[in-house]
């Protein structure tokens, strides 16, 4: 008798730690598991433009720059011989640093980030500073899949290559010197990760969730963007 309870005692705690353990990874799988595709860039990259593009499939020159955050309901149509169609949420956040601390909130719902960059007007300490703040949130990095898109390329001569390289130093040299601490809600404490180790040189490579892209928004080439989409 006493070895059958001691049987249905470990049979009892086995249960438990699966119960336990799959309740954890539900968590786990829920909290990484989000609902909104998070357009993000400086202001004047074409965000706006590009959502407008991707919604209506209309080209026009210009639209109105968003001023504050919006939700756009956003159906992908994909290869037409399989007639599918896939609704996404996707949200312009408008690209001021006054409103950056409003952030955080979005992230923890971010299924994808799409990160827009102005290739002919390319400033590359703010944009880099930008990406570094939401790269190293806790709720992004080597979770959210990440296309940093290098827009207007039609009117620069600026390389995807050239581009990448430059946001790589300057990643290096922000996680390096702890810069930038903050910015995106929370404090300078909790809610960041280290990307990279520290000393060493940061490469995108080193982050298989990251991917570079390039557009033309008035050109109508959004493919890689529509592509990178489809695919979450």
């Amino acid at each position: 008798m006493e070895m059958d309870g001691v049987v249905l005692l470990a049979l009892i705690i086995g249960v438990l730690i699966v119960i336990i353990t799959s309740v954890v990874l539900f968590g786990l799988s829920n909290k990484k598991r989000g609902d909104l595709i998070l357009f993000l860039g400086p202001s004047g990259s074409g965000k706006t433009l590009m959502i407008y593009r991707l919604k209506t499939g209309k080209l026009v020159d210009t639209v109105i720059s968003s001023q504050v955050t919006e939700l756009n309901s956003i159906t992908l149509h994909s290869d037409k011989s399989q007639n599918i169609n896939r609704t996404l949420n996707i949200v312009d956040f408008p690209g001021h640093n006054r409103l950056r601390g409003q952030l955080k909130s979005y992230l923890e719902r971010a299924k994808a980030i799409v990160f827009v960059l102005d290739s002919e007007n390319f400033d590359v300490v703010s944009s880099s500073t930008f990406v570094y703040e939401v790269l190293r949130s806790n709720q992004v990095f080597n979770r959210v899949p990440f296309l940093i898109v290098c827009n207007k390329q039609d009117v620069t001569t600026t390389k995807i290559s050239d581009i990448q390289k430059q946001i790589e130093s300057n990643l290096t040299r922000l996680k390096d010197e702890g810069e930038g601490l903050g910015e995106i809600g929370g404090n300078k404490s909790s809610g960041f990760v280290q990307i990279g180790k520290k000393g060493s040189k940061f490469e995108f490579s080193q982050t298989p969730l990251i991917q570079f892209a390039s557009s033309s928004t008035k050109n109508d080439d959004l493919s890689q963007v529509q592509s990178f989409l489809q695919k979450l």
